[in-house]
């Protein structure tokens, strides 16, 4: 085994420990970008295409009347909005873990 002088052991922990932290940090990172991008989805289910109309086909806007009116004037965009927010025309969508 090839002996090591302190100094070169020392430069070698530090190289690690850097490492490791740069790992931590790109990993905390992406916990944050993965946070924002399922916030971006429960947006994208919560509301119509215009990004401001509520969705009534999902969990926050859940709403059997305004779905009638929906399925009446248009099915394909009701069927199109209730896949939005991950459902099915007559179901209720599941609740989302936060």
């Amino acid at each position: 085994m090839a002996e090591y002088s302190e100094e070169t052991f020392l430069a070698e922990v530090e190289k690690r420990v850097q490492e490791r932290l740069r790992i931590t940090q790109d990993t905390d990172a992406l916990e944050k970008h993965i946070g924002n991008l399922q916030h971006e989805l429960r947006d994208k289910r919560n509301y119509q295409e215009d990004g401001k109309t509520p969705n009534p086909f999902s969990e926050k806007f859940f709403n059997v009347t305004e779905q009638g009116r929906l399925w009446v004037q248009d099915r394909v965009r009701a069927e199109r909005l209730a896949a939005r927010a991950g459902t099915t025309i007559g179901q209720r969508p599941k609740k989302e873990r936060s």
